[in-house]
Formats: C-alpha cells, structure tokens, sequence
C-alpha cells in the first residue's frame, strides 16, 4: 500500500502512515447512502473476498476521491508458491448470526458486517483498527493550536499593561502641571475679588485701607455670600484661611501710597519668605486691583515697608 500524502510504501494493515501520520485508512459507502469503517487495506480486501460489503459500494482512502470497492478490494498478483514455514491459520468465524446457507462469510449480501473488535498494536506510534486512536494526533496538534493562542494572548496583555504604563509615566507630570496651573488661576481669582472688596472698603472709609488684623470680617459684606470659600486657596486644605494682608498697611490710606501697582496689599501666607504654593511662587494682588504670579526670584524686589 503507498500513501497518498507522503508515497512511502506501507503495509496493507495500517490505518495512519508510519511516516508523516496522514490517514490511510478506507471508508466504505455503500449504495443505500451508510458509512462503514475505518478498514485498513488488508481488511478491506478480506471484506471483498468474503462478500460482506455490497456490490457498487464506493471506497475512499485518507478523505480521498471514492472509487468502485472492488478496485480497491481487488486482491494483489499471489506470489509464487513457497513451501508453509507454518500450518495454514483456521479460517476467521463469522461476525454475525442469521446467515443463509451457502453464502460465503456467514453474511447475505447488503447487510453489513457487524463491528471488529480493534487489531493489536505491532510497534509504538501505529495505530491499527482503532480510529479513536488514529485521531490522538489531531487532537495532540489542536491542543497545542490552543496553548499557542493562550501564551500569544497573554503576551499581548503584558505588552499593552505596559504600554500603558509607559505613556501614563510620560504623561503624569505633563498633567500635574496642568493641573497645578488651573489651581494657581482659581487662587489668583480669589486675590483678584478681594482686592476689589478691600478697594470699595477704602472708598466707603475716606480712602483708607481694613485693618489686616481683621480685614477678612471688614471686607465680607463687600464679597457676597461665598465669602467664606474665597479666603482659602484651592491648595491649601480645605477651611484654611489662606491668604493674608499686608501688615505695613495697617490705617494707610490710597491717597498716600506712591506707585500702587508695585505695593502688595493681599496674597498667599508666607510671601514673600519660604517657598510659595504654586511651585514655590505666589499670587500677589497690588494695591491698584490687578493680580499677579510672582517666584521666588521676584519676590525680593517687593518689599514690605511701613506707608
């Protein structure tokens, strides 16, 4: 027998080639539409000498082409004679009960053969009679399909675990000054609307400016009912009184101070020693209303002196 995958010669009573695994095994159709097998070759061929397969069944080799069961089943060229080594084998007894008398293989024709029991297994790896056995290797390469896809799938989970760590390193400090710019505006909105209040206190009070001590409590009614959240800085915790007045203007009055835009009258606690909540600077509201961000480096050239 040769198999149709590889072309190795083979014996006739294999069911799966000993060479490259492909199957080489025979199914039988017979004409009424029903399925029988697997056969090996030699099998097969006993079938058709015995009459047990009906006539016009079709045989197909390894999912091949079908063709005529008695082509297949046809006996190979009887070698020449040769004296027995051993005593002839009993013929084989029939499968099944209910023959007619006369018919050969115990079997009328169309009625199939009953079920063989599987034929011993001559060497390791090949399988003869056992179709369960012959698909073990199907089942041993779909299995390891499988295996593949799950480490493929827990490979490409580690890489985009990564991946995303990656970017969120790139990206954390870009949002967190992000962050603390937006913080530093809201702050710089807070000093912006009390130093308006404290300018409409000085214009009700001849001019002069709430005593620092206590300009928080003068200059409420001036701010509206959020007063409260406008004294704390969106960097400090929350309820602290975050910023303070400037000390040297305590009973001044607008009229004497000389150039305003460059005399802090309220800001962060702290200006203009130590190191300010927004990355280490301040906000800084001037006596003329306007509001600004001021480093450490710019926090020497405000000086706070006595008016």
């Amino acid at each position: 027998m040769e198999c149709p995958k590889c072309r190795a010669t083979l014996p006739d009573d294999l069911l799966q080639c000993t060479n490259c695994a492909a199957d080489v095994s025979f199914m039988v159709t017979t004409p009424q539409g029903t399925n029988y097998g697997p056969y090996s070759l030699q099998s097969l061929r006993q079938y058709v000498a015995e009459g047990r397969i009906p006539p016009g069944s079709q045989a197909s080799q390894g999912g091949g082409p079908p063709v005529p069961v008695e082509q297949v089943g046809a006996a190979p060229p009887a070698p020449a004679p040769s004296p027995p080594a051993t005593p002839p084998a009993a013929p084989r007894p029939p499968t099944a009960t209910g023959a007619a008398p006369g018919q050969p293989g115990g079997l009328p024709p169309g009625i199939p053969a009953a079920p063989l029991p599987p034929e011993p297994i001559s060497s390791p790896g090949v399988y003869r009679g056992n179709a369960a056995a012959a698909q073990a290797p199907i089942r041993r390469a779909k299995k390891k399909g499988v295996s593949c896809w799950l480490v493929g799938g827990i490979i490409a989970a580690i890489v985009l675990i990564f991946g995303g760590l990656l970017v969120f390193a790139v990206f954390a400090p870009v949002f967190s000054k992000a962050r603390g710019k937006a913080i530093q505006t809201n702050c710089g909105s807070n000093l912006k609307q009390i130093s308006l209040a404290m300018l409409m206190f000085a214009q009700d009070n001849n001019q002069t400016l709430p005593d620092p001590s206590n300009f928080r409590e003068q200059i409420k009614p001036f701010m509206g009912p959020n007063a409260e959240q406008l004294f704390t800085c969106p960097a400090s915790g929350k309820g602290e009184e975050s910023y303070e007045m400037n000390p040297n203007l305590a009973g001044a009055s607008l009229t004497t101070i000389n150039n305003p835009a460059q005399v802090p009258m309220v800001y962060d606690a702290g200006f203009p020693d130590g190191k300010g909540p927004h990355e280490g600077g301040w906000n800084v509201a001037f006596c003329d209303g306007h509001y600004k961000s001021v480093s450490q480096g710019e926090a020497s050239q405000y000086q706070l002196e006595p008016y």
